[in-house]
């Protein structure tokens, strides 16, 4: 049987902690409970999981407000995180995971095209989503969400404790690093396949700036430690240099501000 290295990864993890996993599905109908069962012995971390692939399913068994579907929409960052909330609290697990989005091949909208994809992750520090925009077919989309799932739990596993340093009062975060060059950005990305992404858009100062164009693209490095070069131009005509990792999922700033494309 094959199984998936970072399944396997997330459930050393999890054992190793003594926490326990639950999953909300929706566009992946039970395609990441098959990932993380296909590990032997992962009764051991894994409660189980609801496939909410219908809105009364989700408003109903797990408790997402009606007024949230409604507003937002099933594929919204609001729903995953409620989703997430929700199977967390009826399965009284340490961690939740929750996926929602239009697989394709039909369905999409201008607003919420085929391929998008929001996957939340529920614990006691709080709540984080992630959107994705997948260009695949229904099989790749699908199975691309399961897997960005998994990253988005290895990453909690991984991230230091908020309170390692006792010289920070708040953990770092996206927010606070912002004006720092080589820090932790926020960015909106179409995924053609999982670890290359196209960056859309990124938080800079407090505000977002959508990508004109891309130049150059590079990569440096390999396996954990690869990372890819992007030169990217502002409508300003502003220049930045973003940096995207694959094994982390984040997005750096690295330099920016000049007015010249390398191309």
């Amino acid at each position: 049987m094959n199984t998936d290295p970072l399944a396997r990864a997330v459930g050393e993890l999890l054992q190793q902690r003594h926490l326990t996993l639950a999953v909300a599905e929706s566009c992946t109908g039970g395609l990441l409970a098959t990932h993380i069962t296909n590990i032997p012995g992962s009764s051991a971390y894994f409660e189980g999981g609801v496939v909410a692939y219908s809105s009364d399913v989700k408003e109903r068994v797990l408790n997402v407000p009606a007024d949230v579907l409604e507003q937002h929409g099933a594929v919204s960052p609001e729903t995953a995180i409620a989703m997430a909330k929700g199977v967390r609290q009826l399965l009284q697990v340490d961690l939740a995971l929750a996926v929602t989005g239009i697989a394709g091949p039909t369905g999409g909208t201008a607003d919420k095209p085929v391929g998008l994809v929001y996957i939340a992750l529920a614990s006691d520090q709080g709540e984080e989503c992630r959107r994705y925009l997948w260009a695949g077919d229904r099989w790749e989309n699908r199975e691309w969400s399961a897997r960005a799932a998994l990253e988005l739990l290895h990453d909690h596993l991984i991230a230091p404790s908020p309170r390692q340093d006792p010289g920070e009062d708040v953990p770092p975060s996206v927010e606070r690093a912002k004006d720092a060059r080589g820090m932790q950005v926020e960015v909106d990305a179409r995924f053609e396949k999982p670890g290359h992404p196209v960056p859309l858009a990124f938080k800079w100062r407090g505000r977002w700036l959508p990508v004109a164009s891309v130049g150059r693209t590079w990569s440096t490095g390999q396996g954990k430690k690869l990372v890819h070069h992007y030169m990217v131009s502002t409508p300003g005509e502003a220049v930045f240099e973003l940096t995207f990792e694959p094994a982390t999922m984040r997005w750096r700033v690295v330099r920016g501000g000049t007015k010249h494309m390398v191309a």
